[in-house]
């Protein structure tokens, strides 16, 4: 009885190994399939798919590079502005100073009479 038991275990357990071994096999033979698959030349699928995306890429770089130049003149452009608007005002100012000391003498001249 006891050699019976024994028997069924080591039958139940070649069975697993052989199960076992087959799988061991199936994921060599994937393994060997990817691998020449990497090896092998891109399919007209696969190039195409290639040649799409490299569009798809010089399409969006041209027009982020458009975005890019509008956004760069329009910063020249307000560049430009603030810079004129500074010197008018620096103008401006000028002109106040030589006013007021003008004034200043005015004033000063007749404090003095």
């Amino acid at each position: 009885a006891a050699a019976e038991k024994l028997r069924k275990e080591i039958a139940q357990k070649d069975e697993a190994i052989r199960k076992g071994k087959t799988e061991i096999m199936s994921l060599r033979e994937k393994v060997h399939q990817l691998q020449q698959q990497a090896k092998a030349p891109p399919t007209k699928a696969e190039k195409k798919d290639t040649h799409a995306i490299k569009n798809q890429l010089a399409e969006f770089s041209k027009q982020q590079l458009a975005e890019l130049e509008t956004e760069n003149q329009e910063l020249r452009n307000k560049l430009l502005q603030a810079e004129s608007e500074l010197e008018n005002f620096q103008e401006y100012m000028k002109d106040q100073i030589v006013t007021y000391q003008n004034q200043i003498i005015e004033l000063k001249k007749q404090l003095a009479a």
